[in-house]
């Protein structure tokens, strides 16, 4: 009962912080604002409260949610400990200052590791040229993004 107040507060945060920038987009693109309420609306011609799948059956506002979480994330870093040495592999190859190439950088047992979700979702070899750009249609049909994003909830 003593952490209850602690997960009302976070929960509240992290639901707030979220509405907050979806809120921010969509006043923003008030063309995705309309799409959005015409599906809501077309979901209410059938009822006046909504169930989990006729949410879940409206794509743009699940684009919406998911586009929202990716350029704002609740998280924007992680921070990892390494349990064991380990090598952490490079997508392109770097050269050091004094011109080795590395293919991977290794990371000592003990060793902290930020990872920023921030940075890693506005990649543009990962997300296309527009990674920086509000797209919800980039989670909708052949646009969508590979299920071999970083992490189970990689495509949300």
């Amino acid at each position: 009962l003593s952490h209850c107040s602690t997960f009302v507060i976070a929960g509240h945060e992290t639901t707030a912080t979220t509405l907050g920038w979806l809120l921010y987009e969509l006043s923003a693109h008030p063309e995705d604002q309309r799409k959005i309420w015409e599906e809501i609306s077309q979901a209410c011609l059938q009822n006046t409260k909504l169930s989990s799948n006729e949410y879940d059956s409206m794509p743009f506002l699940n684009a919406a949610i998911k586009e929202n979480l990716r350029l704002h994330p609740i998280a924007p870093t992680l921070m990892r400990r390494a349990v064991q040495d380990d090598c952490l592999p490079l997508s392109e190859p770097i050269i050091t200052k004094d011109g080795k190439i590395l293919k991977g950088i290794p990371i000592p047992e003990g060793q902290t590791i930020h990872c920023s979700i921030y940075m890693y979702n506005r990649l543009p070899n990962i997300w296309g040229p527009d990674a920086d750009q509000w797209n919800p249609n980039r989670f909708i049909g052949d646009r969508a993004q590979p299920r071999t994003l970083l992490g189970m909830y990689g495509n949300l």
